[in-house]
C-alpha cells in the first residue's frame, strides 16, 4: 500500500545538475551544481565536432598576409590561425580563437590538444609567439597554458590541461615579436612568423541553474491510500544544460530512471572525462521534458 505520507523521490538530472524532491501533500527542493565536458572540433576517433563557443579575433585589428581559419567541418580539421612573413608585420599583433563559456557557466577543467609552429627568423633581433592563455589573455605564467609562448623557435604539439586555468575565457594566439616596432617583410625562414592550430579540446563546465519539476499528475498524485501500479506525470525543466535524466524513488529503491527525451541523439553523452558526461554542446538535452512513469 502507498499512502501520500510515504515520500516519493523524483530526481531530475540535468547534464550539469540534480534536483530532489518529495511527492505527495508536501513539496520541497534542494539543488547541487555538477559539471558536464564538451567537445570543440574533434570527437574520439577523428570525426568532426562543433566549435561551440569559439570565435576568431584580432588584438589590434586585422593584418594583411595574417588570418584564422576554422576546417573542423572536415576530418583531420582544426581551428588555425597564423601571420604571415610576405609584408611587415606590427610586433605583438595577430589573429586569435577565444572560447566564451555560454551564460551560466563556467570553465573547471579539461584539455586542449594543440600544435604551433615558430619556423625562425633570417635576421637577428626577431621572434614570434604562438600559444594558449586563459583565464585571461595575460602573459604571466599563470596565464600560460601551452605553445611557444616566449619567442621559441621550433614545433610543438601536445595535450594542455586546464585544470590550473579555470574561471575565465581562452585563447589560441600567434603573431611576430620584433625587437624593435615591426617584423620585415621576408625576415622569417619560411613563408610565416607563426602558425597555431587547436586539434581537440574537452572543456569541462559547471552550471549554477536549478532544475524544476512542475504540473504533477497521475493515479499516484490521487487523494488516500494507493495500491496498485499507479502513475505519475510531470514536466521537468532545466535553463541551463536541459534535462537528462529523471530518477523517481520510493523508500529509496528507484521505479524509475529514463532520459525523458533524447532531441535526436543530441541528449545521448558521447563518453565521460573524469567524472562529467561528454556531449558537443554546454546545452545538449532539451529545456523541458515530459516525465511518464508508466
Amino acid at each position: 500500500m502507498i499512502t501520500p505520507q510515504t515520500p516519493i523521490r523524483a530526481r531530475l538530472v540535468g547534464a550539469a545538475l540534480a534536483l530532489s524532491f518529495a511527492v505527495g501533500s508536501q513539496l520541497s527542493a534542494s539543488a547541487h551544481a555538477g559539471s558536464l565536458a564538451v567537445f570543440s572540433c574533434e570527437l574520439p576517433g577523428g570525426a568532426p565536432a562543433p566549435t561551440e563557443g569559439w570565435t576568431s579575433g584580432w588584438t589590434a585589428g586585422t593584418l594583411p598576409d595574417a588570418g584564422s581559419a576554422d576546417s573542423c567541418t572536415s576530418p583531420d580539421g582544426a581551428l588555425s590561425s597564423f601571420v604571415g612573413d610576405q609584408v611587415s608585420q606590427p610586433g605583438s599583433d595577430g589573429p586569435f580563437w577565444e572560447y566564451t563559456p555560454p551564460s551560466g557557466f563556467t570553465v573547471v577543467g579539461g584539455q586542449l590538444t594543440a600544435g604551433f609552429d615558430i619556423p625562425g627568423a633570417s635576421a637577428t633581433g626577431y621572434s614570434a609567439a604562438a600559444g594558449m592563455l586563459g583565464p585571461q589573455f595575460q602573459f604571466d605564467p599563470a596565464d600560460v597554458i601551452g605553445g611557444l609562448p616566449g619567442g621559441e623557435w621550433g614545433s610543438v604539439e601536445s595535450t594542455w590541461s586546464l585544470s590550473g586555468h579555470t574561471g575565465g575565457h581562452i585563447w589560441l594566439y600567434s603573431f611576430c615579436e620584433p625587437y624593435g616596432a615591426r617584423c620585415p617583410a621576408g625576415g622569417s625562414t619560411t613563408s610565416y612568423w607563426s602558425t597555431d592550430e587547436l586539434k581537440q579540446g574537452i572543456i569541462v563546465l559547471s552550471n549554477n541553474t536549478s532544475p524544476t519539476g512542475s504540473s504533477f499528475a497521475g493515479a499516484l498524485t490521487g487523494p488516500g491510500a494507493q495500491t496498485g501500479t499507479r502513475n505519475l506525470v510531470f514536466q521537468a525543466a532545466d535553463s541551463g544544460s536541459g534535462v537528462y535524466k529523471v530518477q523517481v524513488q520510493l523508500s529509496g529503491a528507484t521505479l524509475y530512471s529514463a532520459t525523458p527525451d533524447t532531441d535526436a541523439g543530441r541528449c545521448v553523452p558521447d563518453g565521460s572525462y573524469g567524472s562529467s558526461l561528454e556531449f558537443t554542446s554546454a546545452s545538449p538535452c532539451p529545456r523541458s521534458a515530459t516525465a511518464n512513469t508508466n
